[in-house]
């Protein structure tokens, strides 16, 4: 059962100190194995597969949690933006029970391979659909001095459109965002320590974010965190969005729970009384950022613990953090 439509509950998001220590237990990746990614009775805006398309531009996003044949975990980022004012690739790996970072930035036109499907490249890094349909399953995949990987990753479990209907104000205009938080994922990294790495499918996972629209990045605070809470099956987006230009500040959070059960709810960031529950959050390493020349190509996308409280049950999960600083300059 799917609900839909914002509720009269509050989340409260707490951010805690950072930490920066070896983290020797494994945190659990298994991958969904759902079958089917969509309810085909639920009124949509739009197409999910068609927004791979180009020509709309925007962004393709993929955080990969991984896991090892040999129990090391990382995390690997992979990002394409093409919005009219620059196009850029950009990536990071984090090293989790085996601490290292490393990051880069490729600008550059992104180049469009295949006009019926997704098949987008800035440099040598590729983000493209390797299935006729356009999302059972994707690539994403880097040959970079720095680092390299190559992740395929399936479409396994059910569609997360944020705001409820996968869209809402974001900037200046409207923005269209839909994810697939928990997707199987096989294929081979050089690890933060510069280890060649074979992925275990059965413990591993990305979240793919597609991203359009009418809206411009906000001039102000751009937050968004992805959060992971194995105890209750639980996936959360929230937004944190505040532009100045517009005197909008947005926060949403969308929770995808077990059975299919998905709830849109008002969240603060802040303490505060709460119906639904409260998260404490804390990165496992400073030094998580992926550098630019300006704000906008610049990101903190960190690796964070999560301990929390949902529906008076303490539990612990895992996710990222995503900030920046929106600005055209």
């Amino acid at each position: 059962m799917r609900v839909t439509g914002f509720l009269a509950a509050l989340m409260v998001v707490r951010t805690l100190s950072v930490q920066a220590k070896k983290h020797t237990k494994l945190y659990s990746f298994e991958p969904d194995e759902a079958l089917d990614i969509w309810n085909d009775g639920l009124p949509t805006l739009y197409t999910f597969n068609e927004t791979h398309l180009a020509n709309l531009g925007g962004s393709w996003w993929t955080s990969s949690f991984i896991t090892g044949t040999e129990r090391e975990q990382s995390l690997v980022i992979s990002h394409i933006l093409d919005i009219s004012v620059c196009a850029y690739f950009r990536a990071s790996i984090l090293g989790i029970n085996t601490p290292g970072y490393k990051q880069f930035l490729v600008r550059g036109s992104s180049m469009m391979h295949n006009s019926m499907r997704l098949d987008l490249q800035v440099g040598n890094n590729p983000i493209q659909s390797v299935s006729e349909d356009d999302i059972s399953q994707m690539r994403a995949y880097s040959i970079n001095p720095n680092f390299t990987f190559d992740l395929i990753f399936n479409a396994t479990f059910p569609i997360l459109p944020n705001a409820g209907a996968g869209a809402f104000i974001f900037g200046a205009g409207t923005s269209s965002e839909w994810a697939l938080p928990r997707c199987k994922t096989e294929g081979t990294l050089t690890g933060s320590d510069g280890k060649k790495v074979t992925i275990d499918p059965d413990n591993s996972f990305t979240w793919y974010d597609r991203q359009y629209g009418t809206g411009t990045p906000p001039t102000g605070n751009w937050t968004w965190f992805e959060f992971h809470v194995p105890g209750l099956e639980s996936k959360l987006s929230i937004w944190a969005i505040d532009n100045p230009d517009t005197n909008q500040t947005s926060r949403l959070a969308n929770i995808h729970g077990a059975d299919d059960n998905s709830q849109d709810l008002l969240a603060e960031f802040y303490p505060k009384d709460q119906r639904f529950g409260s998260l404490d959050i804390s990165s496992v390493l400073a030094d998580q950022e992926i550098v630019g020349t300006s704000a906008l190509e610049t990101a903190y996308e960190g690796f964070v613990a999560v301990i929390s409280k949902i529906h008076a049950k303490h539990v612990q999960g895992y996710g990222l953090v995503a900030i920046v600083y929106g600005s055209w300059d």
